[in-house]
């Protein structure tokens, strides 16, 4: 019995001191911080394009690989992503969106990475908006009057009515344009 009750004390010891947590030293071993991240799903993507993804698993993929002009902290805040900065016009029908200028899009193997420009922008947003397109999208980006380049790292989007939250809905995914070797693959 005094076994037992020796054994059981010393597993509900164990078990307590488990549930304090130490602080964690810094790993001062000379290994530099980052490296490969390893990321797993429970099953395979349909697809990696971010326009016509609807099951979970490839749109989960794709907010890892794509950025959008803006996108949304933690904290549910409106951040700059591709865009550094934006302004937004008095009537809310128009934002006109200033472009990074340091954002390369990954190379195929062998080819040199292309600047990310307004014109990858625009061409996300017609494939998008292309009647054989089939994305469940379409109706979310239907309020958009049109979407122009104004400059290499400049684009205006004109609203048919203001919205509300319309800064929000800005943060669907932009795909290169010199990505597909036939862009009919897209609609």
């Amino acid at each position: 019995m005094k076994r037992i009750l020796g054994i059981t004390v010393l597993g509900l010891g164990v078990a307590m001191a488990s549930c304090f947590s130490a602080h964690a030293a810094p790993k001062g071993d000379g290994r530099p911080d980052g490296g490969a991240l390893n990321y797993s799903e429970y099953g395979r993507p349909a697809t990696l394009d971010p326009i016509t993804s609807n099951e979970t698993i490839s749109l989960r993929i794709t907010e890892l690989v794509f950025n959008g002009l803006v996108g949304i902290d933690e904290k549910q805040e409106i951040v700059p992503e591709l865009a550094e900065r934006w302004e937004a016009s008095k009537d809310g029908r128009v934002y006109t969106f200033f472009l990074r200028k340091d954002v390369k899009w990954h190379p195929r193997e062998g080819d040199a990475p292309q600047p990310f420009t307004a014109d990858d922008v625009v061409f996300t947003y017609n494939i998008m908006m292309h009647p054989k397109t089939i994305t469940p999208l379409k109706v979310r980006y239907e309020f958009i009057e049109k979407v122009e380049k104004t400059g290499d790292y400049t684009v205006v989007i004109t609203l048919k009515r203001p919205i509300l939250n319309a800064l929000a809905k800005f943060s669907f995914k932009i795909i290169p344009r010199h990505g597909p070797a036939n862009p009919q693959y897209l609609t």
